[in-house]
C-alpha cells in the first residue's frame, strides 16, 4: 500500500494501526518508495461516535526526503484532537537517516485545552529487497519508545514486514495483481487482525481495511492516494 507508510512506523499505537494499511514506514524507510500525496478517513465500529480525517504527502529531491501529515479527530461532542508533523531524511543507496517534529493539540469544547510536542529520529539499512529500520520517538513528557522493523520486497507485487515495539509485534503482507492489492496483518500478544484491499488505477490507489481484536481495535479505514512518478 501507499498510505501513511512513513508516519505509522513512528506511531505504533492502536489508533495508528487502525488508520493505515499494513505496510508501515517512517520517512527514512519510505525513501525507497515513490513520492505521493493523499487523504484518509477512519471511523470506530465499536458503537462509539469517533472518527478521524487525515491528509498526507511525502516527496523527494536527490538524497533528500520529506513528509507531512495532519489529522483531525472527534469523539462525540466531548473531545477533539489535532495532530501535525513534519519529517525529513537523507538517503543514500544502502543507508538513510530521518527525524521529525509533531505538535498534538487536544481539547474539550468549551473547557480544557492542552498541547504536546513529539520528536522522532530513525535510521535504516537497505540492501536489494531487504530493509531494516530503527526508530526512537515519543512525546516530550514521556520516555522515548523504540521500534524496529524488517521489510522484504522479493517481487514488485509481493511484500512482507515484521515490526516490534515494546512487548508486541506486528507481521503481515501485501499481494498486488494488475489492478488489485490485498493485505492482512496480525498483532501479538494483544490480539489484533487486519484485512484490507485496494484498487490501483494508474497512479491512483483507493481502498480500505478493517482492524479488529481485543478491546482496543474496531476500526474501518478508507484512503485515496496518488503516486508521483520519479
Amino acid at each position: 500500500m501507499y498510505v501513511l507508510k512513513w508516519f505509522a512506523f513512528l506511531c505504533m499505537n492502536s489508533l495508528a494501526l487502525a488508520q493505515v494499511p499494513s505496510l508501515l514506514f517512517s520517512p527514512a524507510v519510505a525513501a525507497y518508495e515513490d513520492a505521493g500525496f493523499g487523504a484518509a478517513y477512519w471511523v470506530s465500529g465499536n458503537g462509539v461516535d469517533e472518527c478521524h480525517y487525515a491528509a498526507f504527502a511525502n516527496w523527494e529531491y536527490r538524497a533528500y526526503r520529506g513528509a507531512f501529515y495532519y489529522s483531525y479527530g472527534e469523539l462525540d461532542s466531548i473531545y477533539r484532537e489535532s495532530f501535525g508533523t513534519l519529517e525529513a531524511g537523507l538517503v543514500w543507496k544502502h543507508f538513510g537517516v530521518g527525524g521529525g517534529y509533531g505538535l498534538a493539540m487536544e481539547w474539550i469544547p468549551g473547557d480544557a485545552f492542552w498541547a504536546r510536542h513529539r520528536y522522532d529520529v530513525g535510521a535504516l539499512g537497505h540492501f536489494r529487497s531487504l530493509t531494516l529500520g530503527l526508530s526512537l520517538s515519543g512525546f516530550s513528557e514521556e520516555p522515548p519508545r523504540a521500534v524496529a522493523a524488517f521489510y522484504w520486497h522479493p517481487s514488485p507485487g509481493l511484500r512482507f514486514f515484521v515490526q516490534g515495539f515494546r512487548h508486541e509485534a506486528v507481521t503481515g503482507y501485501e499481494l498486488c495483481f494488475a489492478h488489485l492489492c490485498v493485505e492482512s496483518a496480525f498483532r501479538a500478544p494483544g490480539f489484533a487482525f487486519a484485512l484490507g484491499a485496494s484498487v490501483v488505477l494508474g497512479e491512483w490507489n483507493m481502498g480500505g481495511n478493517h482492524w479488529f481484536g481485543g478491546e482496543d481495535l474496531d476500526w474501518n479505514a478508507f484512503w485515496v492516494r496518488r503516486r508521483l512518478k520519479k
